[in-house]
């Protein structure tokens, strides 16, 4: 056999193993998204045991407000703290935040008791727990 016949025989090898693979990958593929679309559904495994597949664990992913009041909380109680506590309109003026952002995180770090709120005749005072 010359070399140019070595190349093209195997070349037909490779080609057909990566078919064979590809076909494969592709069959396992389409067995997973219909196991997951479908609820109960049976998958098949690799070793040929067949069972049910198993439910995607739920994450909840925090909120943006949360994600901004974790970001915020350490240096605000830190001003309440040195303050003794402030009104928002206060807390707007210290820290150079727009109200219309403030107002939520502040609220969301009082909901979570992060944040103590005292009513005041002028409005609320905000402490540090």
């Amino acid at each position: 056999m010359t070399t140019a016949t070595y190349d093209v025989a195997i070349r037909a090898r490779i080609e057909a193993f990566v078919r064979e693979i590809e076909s494969v990958y592709r069959a396992a593929a389409l067995e997973a998204v219909r196991s997951a679309i479908e609820p109960g559904a049976q998958s098949a495994h690799a070793n040929g045991a067949v069972g049910e597949a198993a439910p995607l664990p739920k994450r909840r992913l925090p909120s943006r407000a949360a994600r901004d009041a974790a970001a915020i909380r350490g240096p605000l109680t830190d001003l309440l703290r040195s303050s003794g506590g402030m009104r928002i309109d206060e807390i707007v003026v210290r820290t150079r935040m727009p109200a219309a952002k403030l107002v939520p995180l502040v609220a969301h770090l009082v909901k979570r008791g992060q944040l103590l709120a005292d009513q005041d005749l002028r409005g609320t005072i905000f402490r540090a727990p």
